[in-house]
């Protein structure tokens, strides 16, 4: 259940309102005892086209969830015999995303994206999601006709977390006592190259092999080198 409403100042200037609401009931892997989780969400934003080549986007969220269901685990028993799950009071989450888009001298694109999250969880102290993390995407693109050149590097960086520890059998979530330290998780240098109807991606990923993870027990890829290659057909 849900509405959204949409307010445009000009052509260039629009903002935005979404409320929604959901439950979800218990999974058979979970147990019928359990409360419904209910689910209510609000965001709030605005987008401005400020030029050709720049645009800036922000979006504020509020989120509470009631009787969540939590999975408790015996942290020397991840078998389904150490696991159970119980509902527990709300967990609370608010912050902002931002997104900014421009050129430098003409010559280069980047686009910025910022994310604050601060939550509240009734059953823990734990930081779950890091509360400052962002994004740079920086990139120079020469187009002719229907080929493009774009040279590139995209680099993440995030306070610190204690995530959350993934339980395959039950495709659920715990807390986890494993703790990711502030910097820079990764820096991607790439290529893309679309040569008429055939497009070829290169990536070197994590170039300086940082360890980092996304959550506790699902580290992201060390360093490797992707190379992929593309054909349209019938394409008008």
């Amino acid at each position: 259940l849900g509405g959204k409403l949409n307010y445009k100042i000009s052509e260039y200037v629009k903002f935005f309102a979404d409320a929604s609401y959901s439950e979800r009931i218990p999974e058979i892997t979970e147990g019928f005892s359990l409360l419904n989780e209910k689910n209510l969400l609000f965001l709030i934003g605005n987008k401005t086209h400020i030029d050709n080549t720049t645009d800036f986007e922000i979006t504020a969220f509020y989120r509470i969830q009631k009787d969540p269901i939590v999975l408790i685990s015996d942290q020397s028993n991840y078998t389904p015999q150490g696991i159970t799950f119980v509902n527990k009071e709300k967990y609370l989450a608010y912050g902002a995303n931002i997104k900014f888009q421009s050129n430098i001298l003409n010559i280069f694109n980047y686009q910025i994206i910022a994310n604050l999250n601060i939550s509240e969880i009734s059953y823990t102290d734990t930081k779950i999601l890091p509360i400052l993390s962002s994004i740079l995407n920086i990139y120079y693109e020469y187009d002719l006709g229907k080929s493009i050149l774009r040279i590139g590097a995209e680099t993440k960086y995030a306070s610190s977390f204690n995530g959350l520890r993934f339980i395959p059998y039950y495709k659920a979530y715990s807390i986890s006592d494993y703790n990711q330290q502030a910097g820079i998780n990764y820096i991607n240098p790439y290529a893309y190259i679309k040569l008429g109807d055939a497009t070829i991606r290169l990536m070197f990923e994590n170039i300086l092999d940082n360890k980092y993870y996304n959550i506790a027990i699902s580290p992201g890829n060390g360093r490797n080198f992707r190379l992929s290659f593309s054909w349209t057909f019938l394409e008008n």
